[in-house]
């Protein structure tokens, strides 16, 4: 099975991913479709990739790309190609591509499932990031919602997770 990361470029491409993106990620979660059109449209530092296996798409990613860290927003597998090694492989491609640390958020684990996320990337060469930090599409809905912050780099300096932080929050949520 040969996997591919392809950059999404059209809205008919765009389209495809939809009903993945908003099945796949609570509204606090995420953006409106409509807000991922645009942010294809008009975001240079972002590129949103189908994740085709032998032609079909089986999921897609959002990757942002800053001078230095990239930070993965979303990542999504269609229900049946999930436990097969895709999600691994993806993240070893990405990993493998990227001559900066690469960012994510998670929620914190309080079920099975978001446990399972975390040694999924922990497992996949990420570590939890020891400071406090929240999405703000996530606030809108819920103001105690905190998350974790995962790097694929350990030992960074405080003071680069903190730069990390706000142009997270400058360029990825338009916040000054």
């Amino acid at each position: 099975m040969t996997l591919v990361l392809q950059q999404i470029q059209t809205l008919e491409e765009l389209y495809q991913i939809k009903e993945l993106y908003i099945s796949s990620f609570p509204a606090g979660q995420r953006d409106s479709f409509e807000g991922l059109m645009l942010q294809l449209d008009t975001e240079k530092d972002c590129s949103i990739y189908q994740i085709k296996i032998e032609n079909t798409v089986a999921g897609f990613l959002t990757l942002w790309r800053f001078p230095d860290f990239s930070y993965l927003e979303h990542i999504a597998t269609i229900p049946s190609f999930r436990c097969k090694g895709m999600g691994r492989e993806v993240l070893s491609l990405i990993t493998s591509e990227q001559k900066t640390p690469l960012l994510l958020e998670i929620e914190k684990p309080n079920d099975e499932l978001s446990l399972r996320r975390l040694r999924f990337y922990e497992r996949n060469g990420f570590h939890v990031i020891p400071v406090p930090y929240s999405n703000p599409l996530q606030d809108r809905n819920n103001p105690n919602a905190e998350l974790l912050l995962m790097v694929n780099r350990p030992n960074l300096e405080l003071e680069t997770i903190q730069g990390f932080v706000k142009t997270l929050y400058r360029r990825v949520y338009h916040l000054s």
